[in-house]
């Protein structure tokens, strides 16, 4: 017994600064991407007070600056967003129940959602316990508020929308809740690999880690890939060949940029699979490099590698104003094609 409360003892506090030194690389790791792309800081995403009018109008803009790029991939994609107003409210005691009814573009797929509304304490408190709950049951936040960031705009984003869409809100101790609204972004058919919400939805039955970084997903349809020269899934299977792999990036579920609100996730791609022979070669010089390598007899491997880069247009909070949102083109941030070299 004393063996193992003295294991226990030495072990605990070991994995405890473990955790904590990832959390701390992670930390660094975030903050020197953030200040390559020439932001200050890393927006606090706690601190977020931007108000729905703010967010519809830089959403919209974010939304017809993407619309040139949108419709040059292949299919081509047509997005839509809009605010829908609540249908009905009712409040009981603590609760609050609030439901949205969604008719618009019925042709469209709903990419991705977010529930927002405007927090206000009925008296004066020292924190606030918010829960919010879909119609499913599923917890999608649940905070302790400490009274100097009150009122606040919150922003709850959705993992499942339907016609009818109800939330229910709990606050303790009691809250006013005002402008209770229902973000919509929807695309038309033709988006590879089902929308985020979709991608979503099938990730919560596994583990994060594995959808975020999973391999290429086999529900899209070979023929629409946009990736033309390097796809994986143009190979025969098991060819472990260099090409390029799908890995989504969901910035709320990773943290650190979790005060990116647009695009909720996109395809990042990247590189992986041997390069015998003259396999998928980037250009002359790694012809020349081999050519060089076979004279001296010597045995190295050409590695597998982004040959090809695209910008991503990204809608996030500004790290000098938590009351206000910011677009910006972010350099190199997708890997479009894989060669070797």
């Amino acid at each position: 017994m004393g063996r193992w409360m003295c294991f226990t003892i030495v072990v605990l506090p070991f994995l405890f600064v473990v955790v904590q030194l990832e959390r701390t690389q992670a930390r660094l790791v975030t903050k020197d991407f953030v200040e390559s792309l020439g932001l200050s800081d890393v927006p606090n995403i706690a601190k977020m007070n931007v108000s729905q009018d703010d967010y519809a109008r830089m959403v919209t803009i974010y939304t017809n600056r993407r619309k040139q790029t949108d419709l040059q991939q292949v299919p081509k994609i047509h997005r839509r967003f809009y605010s829908i107003k609540a249908a009905r409210t009712s409040t009981k005691e603590n609760k609050h129940k609030i439901t949205f009814r969604d008719k618009r573009f019925k042709s469209y797929a709903v990419e991705g959602a977010t529930f927002r509304l405007f927090l206000v304490p009925k008296k004066p408190t020292k924190r606030m316990h918010f829960l919010v709950k879909d119609r499913y049951k599923n917890v999608l936040e649940n905070k302790t508020l400490d009274p100097e960031i009150l009122p606040k705009w919150m922003e709850i984003f959705v993992i499942s929308v339907d016609p009818i869409t109800p939330f229910e809100v709990t606050c303790h101790p009691a809250c006013v809740i005002k402008q209770p609204t229902l973000n919509l972004f929807k695309y038309r058919q033709g988006i590879l690999g089902g929308s985020p919400l979709t991608r979503t939805k099938r990730a919560s039955k596994t583990k994060w880690e594995s959808f975020i970084l999973g391999q290429s997903d086999p529900k899209l349809p070979k023929d629409n890939s946009p990736f033309v020269v390097s796809d994986c899934r143009k190979l025969p299977a098991n060819a472990d060949l260099c090409c390029r792999m799908r890995m989504e990036m969901l910035f709320k579920m990773t943290p650190g940029f979790e005060f990116v609100i647009q695009p909720f996730s996109y395809d990042v791609g990247y590189c992986m699979g041997s390069c015998p022979g003259r396999h998928n070669w980037l250009n002359h010089y790694t012809n020349i490099k081999t050519m060089f390598w076979m004279m001296k007899k010597e045995k190295k491997a050409l590695c597998c590698v982004p040959s090809k880069m695209e910008n991503v247009e990204v809608l996030y909070l500004s790290s000098q104003d938590s009351s206000k949102l910011a677009i910006s083109t972010w350099v190199g941030m997708k890997a479009s094609e894989c060669a070797c070299t």
